[in-house]
């Protein structure tokens, strides 16, 4: 038997900061990962030659002297990761319908407002005054700009969201669009995503765009190798299945191969709804347990990767977000006949220079209901219950919807593919513990701003919570996240001291 200061269950990007953050303080530290590779959303896989990440695919805020530049240098990560750097005339671009038109979105505020003002003349003060909002709502976060916090400054007053700051901003309706056209970032829904969550995450990425050389896995196992120095463990393949709970105190946690492991603290880095089903649902208090159940969860993704034949389709160092028509929102409100109404496209880049393509994913909302038949099966390396071919055939339905989606934007996209695969919402539950599939954990709500906030310490003594159901999804968000859980064990003034003098 085992004894640690603490347990933190799931190797997610939130779950390995704790870990770095407390292992470096000198506790007796493990991380339990239940998959072969750690990462939760930094995971990446092969297919054909062809790397794919499964959930960062770029982000934002990496320049000297940016909040996660500066974070990533007190992860010691900074001098490691291979990045690159997006085009920084337009790291994204906007498209709509059959238009031969796309919208660039550039990097820093001032390429940002130019690019737009040249679409927009008319719109010239308009825009200003939108940039000037969302730099105003960023203050508002001590956190996030690494100032001296120790809660969420989140009150339960009825906020404003995303579309209604836009649109009583801007006048014109195109450029209305084009603005709150990113909002597959964070799953946008009309009239309820609060504009704070919009200006916190398209900040970032207009200060800086980055997209990881080799893939986001690095710094899942950059963090590991720096937990390791520190004397903490990280263990792949070590599901925990239940917890030993008494007097409101979790005594231990078993694994699925029967080890069972003694700790002080156990940290969870899973979904909510996932920790209470480990720990066991009579431990927890019935409004609690009623709470958690009655938020409503992010929406989830079909995504489409392709690999490319050598040297056929050239890389593009910028994503593409395109709409069927004029409305980018209600992207999940879709029929059989009229999905996919929208596509995310990026790109993964193997080394800093090439010029073509060695593939590309394509992301776009799909609802867990659409996969719910299936839902008793299972599809990992490690956990095989088959789908059956029923579950192919749809798959094969929604790859050529999407393929045919692509020929708009690159009508000769077909001579370039030489396979194709996808992942469903069943993919992102079985591989993040996420349940329905959910991309971004609870749904942020402006009616109720402090209901989808959880608090990182739970009514059993010594359970706390960590990642994107806490706080914000996203590699800062979730990094913050653990800023916040490691904040009851260290003194909160001292660790953001050392994080603001990392070189």
């Amino acid at each position: 038997m085992m004894k640690y200061d603490f347990i933190i269950i799931g190797g997610g990007m939130s779950g390995l900061v704790c870990a770095f953050i407390l292992s470096k303080e000198g506790k007796k530290v493990i991380v339990l990962e239940k998959n072969s590779q750690l990462g939760g959303g930094l995971q990446i896989f092969s297919r054909d030659k062809t790397l794919f990440e499964t959930g960062v695919h770029y982000v934002g805020g990496l320049d000297e002297g940016q909040t996660l530049n500066q974070l990533f240098k007190y992860l010691n990560l900074m001098d490691k990761i291979q990045i690159k750097q997006m085009d920084k005339d337009c790291f994204d671009k906007i498209h709509f319908g059959n238009e031969d038109k796309y919208y660039s979105i550039g990097q820093g505020y001032k390429k940002f407002i130019s690019n737009l003002v040249e679409d927009f003349p008319h719109q010239k003060k308009e825009i200003t005054e939108y940039c000037k909002t969302i730099k105003q709502v960023c203050k508002e976060f001590p956190l996030y700009n690494l100032k001296d916090q120790t809660n969420y400054p989140i009150s339960n007053e009825e906020v404003e969201s995303v579309d209604e700051v836009i649109d009583s901003i801007i006048t014109d309706n195109r450029l209305r669009n084009v603005l709150g056209s990113q909002n597959i970032l964070y799953g946008g829904k009309k009239g309820i995503t609060p504009f704070y969550i919009h200006a916190l995450i398209i900040n970032s990425y207009i200060e800086s765009a980055w997209r990881f050389v080799n893939g986001s896995s690095q710094v899942a196992r950059f963090l590991a190798r720096s937990i390791k120095s520190f004397g903490g463990e990280v263990l792949k393949k070590s599901e925990v299945i239940n917890a030993k709970i008494i007097d409101k105190t979790i005594a231990s946690v078993k694994l699925e191969d029967g080890t069972i492991l003694e700790g002080n603290n156990i940290i969870s880095s899973l979904h909510p709804i996932q920790t209470i089903k480990i720990m066991g649902e009579e431990n927890f208090k019935g409004l609690y347990k009623k709470r958690i159940n009655n938020i409503q969860n992010s929406v989830s993704s079909f995504g489409l990767h392709i690999s490319f034949k050598k040297n056929t389709f050239p890389y593009l160092n910028h994503n593409v977000y395109h709409f069927e028509d004029e409305n980018i929102w209600g992207l999940d409100d879709y029929t059989e006949k009229n999905w996919p109404k929208g596509l995310f496209l990026c790109f993964h880049p193997l080394k800093n220079n090439s010029d073509y393509a060695d593939g590309c994913s394509v992301l776009t909302y799909m609802n867990y209901e659409d996969v719910k038949k299936w839902d008793t099966t299972s599809s990992t390396h490690f956990k095989l219950k088959e789908r059956g071919e029923s579950y192919n055939v749809f798959k094969r339905e929604c790859e050529n919807k999407i393929i045919s989606s692509l020929e708009k934007l690159y009508p000769n996209i077909k001579d370039s593919i030489s396979s194709i695969h996808s992942s469903s919402p069943l993919t992102l539950r079985d591989y993040n513990a996420a349940p329905f599939g959910t991309m971004y954990g609870f749904q942020k709500d402006k009616r109720h701003p402090l209901q989808s906030y959880i608090h990182t310490k739970t009514n059993i003594n010594n359970l706390y919570l960590t990642g994107q159901s806490v706080n914000l999804h996203g590699v800062l968000g979730v990094t913050i996240s653990a800023l916040l859980t490691c904040f009851n064990f260290i003194d909160s003034k001292k660790l953001m001291s050392e994080i603001r003098a990392a070189k």
